[in-house]
């Protein structure tokens, strides 16, 4: 999540690009290719370009005079599949000019705990070892 000063725009209709969504507001600039190429490098999904809202509800960011709105606020995930929704909050004023992104996910508590657990490898005994632990012992208790 972060606010990249990028600019993604919309897609276009020949691009071939699976971490970007088709909806979104603007051109993309060259910080907005910078951030599809890091996306693309690590795999990451921009969530705010996979849900349809209406045009108000896309921008980020407004300039001083309110002259200027673009989308430049973003919340990225490796897995897009856990995200229901990405959405602008438009009720809470936080005192920037940024506007407050959030995103509803849902987590497999099962599948989150078992990946936490690390499965213990099984114990290996010495054989040997053990072996000569007991014949030293029993040549102690002899003497």
């Amino acid at each position: 999540m972060g606010d990249f000063n990028a600019k993604i725009g919309v897609k276009d209709e020949d691009e071939e690009n699976e971490w970007i969504g088709p909806f979104g507001i603007g051109t993309r600039n060259e910080r907005g290719e910078k951030l599809i190429d890091f996306c693309t490098a690590n795999r990451l999904f921009v969530t705010n370009s996979f849900f349809k809202k209406p045009r108000p509800r896309y921008w980020t960011w407004e300039s001083p005079g309110g002259d200027y709105k673009n989308q430049i606020d973003f919340i990225l995930t490796t897995d897009k599949t856990t995200i229901q929704n990405t959405e602008i909050i438009t009720k809470v004023d936080i005192g920037s000019d940024h506007r407050m992104v959030r995103s509803r996910m849902t987590i497999n508590k099962k599948l989150t705990r078992l990946k936490r657990i690390k499965k213990k490898k099984p114990l290996k005994i010495n054989t040997r070892q053990l072996e000569k632990s007991r014949t030293i012992i029993s040549n102690q208790a002899e003497k």
